[in-house]
């Protein structure tokens, strides 16, 4: 009997090992009063390099991990993060003629290895960009000729025109003690980063796994510990935690599994709005769905040559039914689309353009079939596959993403549409790094994407002049993921860019989305509400954004993540985020069943739980 017990205890002392090495969060003998804040999400970052990465979770990470010079408030407007203060030409930060910007950065602002930030590290995080021509970021830096430390606290910049969205752009400030010895040709390519991530964020990378989480440890040195108004963070760890399936995540978060949820499904969050201790949260920001037409031109596309006729991707417009997805993808948490600058979100100036009467697209099969027609793509012999302007029947391939159940749906919807009006379609779910890579092939040096559709979604850019740049011919290969090239678009860009007078700059704006929309390089669908949920029982501080309907994270702010903590009644049973609390649950399991072998000298066992946790 005592052998048994001995044994058994072993046993159970082994579990609780094997409990805490597959719990994410364990990372210290005692529990943290902060806690950790476990996360679910079903798209995780592609990459956590600042140059590589291009989903929105990638950002959220990044947003987290590195300061910009400037950020935004939960008002949308900008705010200083690393800059002590934002540049006006009244403080003498900006020169009348708007060329020259003078910065100053915070002082003892320090990387998370305790090395000094300082005015050298900004100016080598913008050259590093304009020096190698670092596409990622080149439109963030366009019209920036140099950037220099005229001392340890400032930085100046030099124009060679004014820059309109200067308060607005994205580039992370790195630390050039690491960076500055990795070769700048392999960091747009295959750089990967050592762990722990090395940043000024509040928060520091420690480990990092696509398709498994991603785990953020608190900076006790953050420098926004002691700016009013600012403040935090509060956790000591996050958990982003991914998942395949949504259903299994939002069950997660009923169970308090996980703490909050992006990308909650549409019959699900229903029910999740009348939960207790739940708070269900669906917004629409600057993000929209759409299908990417391949329009590319070059010799190495592996694109089907009708999708660069601007006739034959307009009339396509004339087969999709927009209310139709609104209604049975999005379950009417969704308005019909037309551009990719969203409506009601830029509000003063407005710079969305709304196609009038007359102009805007209707579902319309026949027109559809019309235009085709009319186009010289027609169904000469009958069999009801239209041909190409070489007698070829038109076969096109649709990918939906499979990360996303509101790609597959409009897939199927759309697929049906597109094959009722003469076109052979063959749709498939695919894996995101497999669109991602199909979309950005090269092949040497010349860009090779092999797709023709790919139902797709996007967070633009918090300035809309910046978003649209990323559809100019120079950014071909890059972020203009539809290949496509305007000589006005461009031309209109560049004048946006410089304008400084807002309602000037939001007219040419409009023209841009005007132009983008006669040629339909990309088919706007949706303007689709992202669906989340937060755990209210047992935390608050959750900041939404915007206004009071706004979203609370996952929109490229920090201000939930430095106000959220546990409530205080609350606090000692999630102490570190429901980690110990297992173990602790799992340790009295354990003694029970020793118990239980010393007195009856049973031969049963618990089940080891470690794969449920």
């Amino acid at each position: 009997m005592r052998t048994a017990a001995v044994v058994l205890l072993a046993s159970a002392i082994a579990v609780l090992g094997a409990l805490a090495a597959a719990t994410p969060a364990a990372g210290s003998a005692s529990p943290s009063a902060g806690g950790t804040l476990r996360i679910g999400w079903t798209a995780d970052p592609d990459s956590l390099s600042p140059f590589i990465g291009v989903e929105t979770s990638a950002f959220e990470v990044l947003n987290l991990t590195y300061d910009r010079l400037f950020g935004f408030g939960i008002d949308g407007k900008p705010f200083p993060q690393l800059a002590a203060g934002l540049p006006t030409k009244e403080n003498g930060g900006i020169s009348e003629d708007g060329l020259t910007w003078k910065v100053k950065i915070r002082p003892g602002v320090r990387w998370h290895d305790g090395e000094p930030l300082t005015a050298e590290d900004v100016a080598f995080s913008y050259n590093v960009i304009i020096d190698n021509g670092l596409t990622t970021y080149l439109q963030a830096v366009k019209d920036i000729e140099r950037v220099e430390a005229v001392d340890e606290t400032t930085v100046r910049f030099t124009m060679s025109a004014p820059k309109a969205d200067m308060l607005y752009v994205i580039v992370y400030v790195i630390p050039e003690h690491i960076w500055g010895k990795i070769k700048p040709s392999t960091l747009e390519r295959k750089y990967e980063l050592d762990l722990p991530i090395v940043g000024s964020g509040p928060f520091q990378v420690t480990y990092y796994k696509r398709s498994d989480y991603t785990r953020l440890v608190r900076n006790p040195d953050y420098w926004g510990n002691d700016v009013p108004g600012w403040g935090g963070p509060h956790v000591d760890e996050i958990i982003f935690q991914a998942y395949t399936n949504p259903d299994t995540m939002t069950q997660d978060l009923r169970t308090g599994a996980l703490d909050a949820a992006q990308g909650v499904p549409a019959a699900q969050f229903t029910e999740l709005e009348s939960a207790d201790g739940i708070k269900a949260i669906a917004y629409n920001f600057i993000n929209w769905d759409y299908i990417d037409f391949n329009c590319y031109e070059g010799a190495a596309s592996g694109g089907h040559p009708v999708l660069r006729d601007p006739a034959f991707r307009v009339a396509l417009d004339h087969a999709i039914d927009r209310e139709r997805i609104v209604d049975l993808v999005y379950g009417g948490r969704a308005r019909p689309g037309y551009t990719m600058i969203n409506s009601d979100t830029w509000r003063d100036p407005d710079f969305h353009w709304e196609p009038p009467e007359g102009v805007r697209r209707t579902f319309d099969p026949e027109k559809a079939k019309e235009l085709l027609d009319a186009a010289g793509y027609r169904d000469s012999d009958g069999d009801g596959v239209r041909e190409d302007k070489q007698g070829k029947p038109i076969s096109l391939r649709l990918w939906a993403l499979a990360e996303s159940t509101s790609t597959q749906g409009e897939g199927k919807l759309i697929a049906g549409w597109f094959e009722d009006i003469g076109l052979d379609i063959r749709f498939e779910v695919v894996d995101n790094g497999a669109a991602s890579d199909a979309m950005y092939a090269w092949e040497g040096d010349d860009p090779a994407p092999d797709y023709d559709m790919i139902l797709w979604f996007w967070d633009g850019y918090y300035d809309p002049g910046s978003t649209l740049q990323c559809f100019t011919t120079s950014q071909i290969g890059w972020w203009n993921e539809v290949y496509w090239s305007d000589a006005e678009y461009d031309e209109l860009c560049e004048k946006q860019g410089h304008e400084l007078d807002a309602e000037v700059r939001a007219e040419q704006i409009r023209r841009m989305q005007e132009i983008m929309y006669a040629q339909n390089p990309q088919n706007v669908l949706t303007y689709f509400d992202y669906l989340q949920a937060v755990n209210t029982s047992r935390w608050e501080g959750w900041t939404p954004y915007y206004d009071a309907d706004g979203p609370v994270f996952y929109n490229g702010m920090v201000q939930s993540y430095l106000n959220v903590k546990p409530k205080a009644a609350a606090a000692n049973a999630v102490s570190d985020g429901g980690g110990s609390t297992w173990i602790v649950v799992a340790a009295v399991a354990a003694v029970v069943v020793v118990a239980a072998v010393v007195w009856f000298v049973s031969r049963g066992r618990r089940a080891d739980r470690a794969e449920e946790l």
